[in-house]
């Protein structure tokens, strides 16, 4: 009964560590999906006649706030050590057209994020990254792809508002 117990516990030690690793990436995904569904539901609800209003001079019109997510996507997950593939040219990104080309953009830039942020591992959480605007954590950086996108999804869904369009979700 006593190796039985012994083994029970161990079982259970081994399973549960097991469950909690990588628990911040994972978590991040979660939320990460959540806003991409958003922003992508949003981006179509948007007219593609509406991509290059801005509600003002020398801030970016709607399309390109969506090629500015998909851009720092790519960007964070960089200074993660992970580059973006071949097929992606960042300087060029935010010369893509049409609605449908760019929502495919964020899309894919999402999609890249999700099958490569569980290749960072817990013990690399702590390590430091350098950006234009700060030094932090890769646990940190990790939680910038979830603030950033935030962060432009509320624009979108402001923008949204000024030319008439409801989020889907609030309807």
């Amino acid at each position: 009964m006593h190796r039985f117990i012994v083994l029970l516990v161990s079982f259970f030690l081994i399973t549960h560590g097991n469950a909690q690793k990588q628990a911040a990436q994972k978590e991040a995904i979660k939320f990460l999906k959540q806003n991409e569904i958003a922003i992508l539901n949003l981006a179509k609800e948007i007219p593609e006649d509406q991509y290059h209003w801005k509600p003002a001079q020398g801030v970016r019109d709607i399309g390109s706030v969506f090629l500015h997510i998909a851009s720092s996507n790519y960007f964070i997950m960089m200074n993660l050590g992970i580059p973006p593939p071949p097929s992606i040219d960042l300087m060029s990104l935010g010369s893509v057209e049409g609605r449908d080309n760019i929502i495919a953009t964020v899309q894919t830039s999402f999609q890249f994020v999700y099958d490569h942020l569980l290749s960072i591992k817990d013990k690399q959480l702590s390590e430091k990254v350098k950006f234009p605007f700060a030094e932090m954590t890769k646990y940190g950086a990790i939680y910038l792809l979830i603030d950033h996108s935030g962060e432009h999804k509320g624009q979108q869904i402001a923008y949204a508002r000024s030319i008439g369009v409801a989020p889907p979700w609030s309807r």
